[in-house]
């Protein structure tokens, strides 16, 4: 019989950690490890969670013993805890409750061994499941609402904080607040002299501070407007302290949920315990100034440049930004990084020759624009991955149809075993078939790209998008371009230009 083991931290096992208590997922292992060989099974797998994650999608070991139990792969999961399985939403436990359900795997914890097929182990397992959620939205309120109320008693609760400022240890006290580094705190005067009393805007202050070569502290590479205008903002150096400025937000995707970070002015602002550093005076009259000077956002303006988060600057990293075209001068692509020696060059050369280097990528591979899948000058093995991969997803499909039709009563309970049965013999067929063509793949040389078409499909269809659109179908068929000019001059353009499409090699494709 097979058998593997999932290992997770809790939050409890990392403040127990902190507190000197040892390693959890030790402790853990060496449990399991003893209670398996108690009942004469041996693990076959250890999938142990590094960084515990709230939601499936955050925790890669779980994503993959659920797609090994979809297989079939395992007989029985070792775990300390039910709730160790899934602590995420609905969905996430639904999809945990469904993998162990239909694969027949049991649970195996120190305490109870659940089998899916009993109903009152099944419904056990969906309660410990539901209470272990409400359990994690519980802690995360009472955590927040401590949190709330350090911040209330002027209590620093961030882990980074803000240039010009150590945490320090409350003396005498629980929690921690901002004590003032003197070199720091020394440049946050002059930047709210420089913009208040010399009137100095923030990209001339980033300037200045970069030519005196100022340190720019521990958390940061260097001066730039933004840092300034962040500096200028901040109400901790008049000493408050500021909690919920920054919140994120959840949207469904295609996907998966992902997460964004938004500010906001809509936040508690308490009295800290810490030093100010400027005077409410100047730190009012630097807030009149960024108001008035604010830009408004051009909203609803259409996107000008293909090319933008497409191009990065080699020497810096850093995405180039454009420069609309304006009387003779062309559209031009630059980088803002201050000294970095990358030359500017206008706009239609560079997305020119990046479409060139594209269309050379595909010149050795006679694969027509628009076709589906590429049926000729590739290695014939490749045609027999994709119809393995095919068949697998056809399999897949039919036993989640089979599994809706049992819900539904169309098939008896022995009737569908029979059915599920047959089809997991196929599919461990089809996955022996996959991995032999996989080690054939790798103890050959290096062949072609495999996945051609989605390219010469985007090649076709550029020249009849708008530059929004250009620039999604370059995102969607390349992973990153590297810029690279240091010679001034555009005649020849001196410029370099590394292009990485999102191909997977042949012999990763199995």
């Amino acid at each position: 019989m097979s058998y593997a083991m999932y290992l997770r931290k809790s939050r409890a096992d990392v403040e127990a950690e902190a507190r000197g208590e040892g390693e959890t997922l030790s402790r853990h292992k060496a449990a399991l490890e003893k209670l398996a060989a108690l009942q004469g099974n041996a693990i076959g797998e250890i999938y142990a969670e590094v960084l515990s994650g709230e939601t499936i999608a955050q925790r890669p070991q779980m994503r993959r013993l659920l797609s090994d139990l979809a297989s079939g792969r395992w007989e029985g999961v070792y775990v300390m805890e039910v709730e160790r399985l899934a602590r995420g939403d609905t969905l996430d436990q639904g999809r945990v409750c469904q993998a162990f359900l239909y694969s027949g795997a049991r649970i195996i914890t120190p305490g109870k061994t659940y089998d899916p097929e009993n109903e009152f182990d099944q419904e056990y397992f969906e309660f410990g499941l539901f209470m272990s959620r409400r359990e994690y939205k519980t802690i995360n309120r009472r955590i927040q609402a401590g949190r709330l109320q350090s911040v209330s008693e002027g209590k620093f609760v961030s882990s980074r904080p803000a240039y010009g400022y150590h945490r320090v240890k409350i003396a005498g006290g629980k929690g921690y607040t901002l004590e003032a580094v003197p070199e720091e705190a020394a440049v946050i005067r002059n930047i709210f002299f420089w913009y208040v009393e010399e009137d100095l805007g923030v990209a001339r202050i980033a300037d200045r501070l970069s030519d005196a070569a100022v340190p720019p502290g521990a958390q940061a590479t260097g001066w730039s407007p933004c840092r300034v205008y962040r500096i200028l903002s901040n109400p901790v150096y008049v000493g408050l302290i500021r909690w919920g400025h920054a919140r994120t937000q959840r949207r469904l995707t295609p996907l998966g949920v992902e997460k964004s970070v938004h500010l906001t002015s809509d936040c508690a602002l308490c009295s800290g315990l810490h030093e100010a550093i400027v005077s409410r005076d100047i730190f009012d009259r630097a807030q009149a100034l960024l108001k008035r000077r604010r830009l408004p956002m051009r909203g609803g303006m259409p996107q000008k440049n293909p090319l933008a988060g497409v191009v990065r600057c080699k020497a810096c990293g850093r995405a180039l930004r454009g420069l609309p075209a304006s009387g003779r001068q062309a559209a031009r692509l630059y980088c803002a990084t201050r000294g970095c020696p990358t030359v500017r060059s206008y706009l239609g050369p560079v997305e020119e020759a990046l479409l060139d280097a594209l269309r050379a990528f595909l010149t050795p591979y006679p694969v027509k624009p628009g076709a589906l899948l590429p049926k000729e000058g590739l290695d014939p093995s490749l045609g027999a991955a994709d119809a393995l991969k095919r068949e697998q997803e056809t399999l897949l499909l039919q036993r989640d149809s089979l599994n809706d039709l049992v819900e539904r009563g169309v098939y008896s309970p022995e009737e569908f075993v029979r059915r599920r049965d047959s089809l997991d013999a196929r599919l461990h067929a089809l996955t022996q078939r996959a991995e032999r063509l996989h080690q054939s793949l790798a103890a050959a040389p290096p062949c072609a790209p495999a996945v051609l078409p989605p390219l010469a499909h985007a090649l076709d269809l550029y020249a009849l998008c708008s530059p929004a659109g250009r620039g999604a179908l370059l995102r969607a068929v390349l992973s990153r371009v590297d810029y690279a000019k240091t010679q001034r001059g555009s005649h020849p353009n001196p410029f370099v230009l590394d292009v990485y499409p999102r191909i997977t090699p042949l012999k990763e494709e199995a």
